[in-house]
């Protein structure tokens, strides 16, 4: 699909069609930096990003600055850093005279945007480490460098990572179970039937969830405006979720299963970046209360 016919295209999730005419769109990508990050095309780009690049010549005539604000973009929805990688791959290999005056100073500066440290280590060692447009460019192989220690050392990632090694924010499908047994994971395989349930009572994401005298608890989390308090259990044999005692509010903290009792350990309430206090909460009195802060 061209970048000029998007203008048709609706997407709830996006924000609907745009009232634009089509041929005005077509040019969206020599202002993209001039469009808010709400803007309905900048929004679509980031949300099918691999096929704007597949399927759109216009890519490749964007500005390094342009490209640049794209490909930093944590919401850039990728399954794999590589598409990104190959992307501008692409763009540097569309070389026009202006561009290649500063094509060196150009790539460093691209690569600085990307999640090389996320890709895999045979991506990595074949398409990275080896390409000579990297090796023949200082800046390069410093960044190639850096991301080499960092895919070595796994444990320096996360979301308080540098840029090269934190992950994108991008939701994935992808299930992965851990065995306990051979201390290893591995990915959840397709051959089973998902079923739609019935929703929960708040829409959450970073949400914890534990499993207690077979019921699923859904603790905190965020709902993309504040950070949640509540919690609410779902029944199976009813297929209905209620709403229990809430807590402090908090996302992103440990949670687990002690006695028959639910534990939430430290977390983030958008304004600490580390919550010390430990809440347990007592399923037969429906009470929380703090453990300690210390």
């Amino acid at each position: 699909m061209a970048v000029g016919q998007w203008a048709t295209v609706a997407d709830p999730q996006v924000g609907g069609a745009s009232p634009a005419p089509t041929d005005e769109c077509c040019h969206w990508a020599r202002h993209l930096t001039h469009l808010a990050p709400q803007c309905l095309f900048f929004l679509y780009i980031l949300k099918h990003f691999k096929e704007v690049v597949a399927s759109s010549e216009e890519f490749l005539h964007l500005s390094r600055e342009e490209l640049c604000l794209i490909v930093d973009k944590d919401q850039l929805n990728v399954k794999e850093e590589s598409v990104v990688f190959e992307a501008v791959l692409r763009w540097v290999a569309h070389t026009p005279q202006e561009r290649n005056e500063h094509l060196a100073e150009h790539l460093a500066n691209l690569l600085t945007k990307l999640r090389l440290a996320l890709v895999h280590p045979d991506y990595f060692t074949q398409r990275i480490l080896s390409n000579d447009l990297l090796q023949n460019n200082g800046k390069c192989t410093a960044i190639v460098t850096k991301t080499m220690k960092l895919i070595l050392n796994s444990q320096n990632r996360g979301s308080n990572a540098t840029r090269l090694a934190r992950p994108r924010t991008n939701p994935t499908n992808r299930i992965e179970v851990y065995n306990n047994r051979a201390n290893s994971w591995v990915e959840f395989d397709g051959n089973h039937t998902w079923q739609e349930l019935v929703p929960m009572c708040s829409k959450r994401c970073y949400v914890s969830v534990a499993l207690l005298d077979g019921l699923i608890y859904a603790i905190g989390g965020y709902d993309g405006e504040v950070r949640l308090e509540t919690v609410e259990r779902y029944f199976l044999e009813t297929n209905q979720w209620t709403m229990v005692t809430p807590m402090n509010e908090k996302s992103n903290f440990g949670i687990e299963v002690v006695d028959e009792k639910l534990y939430v350990v430290g977390g983030n309430n958008g304004f600490t970046t580390i919550i010390r206090c430990v809440e347990c909460f007592d399923v037969k009195t429906g009470v929380w209360s703090e453990v300690g802060d210390k």
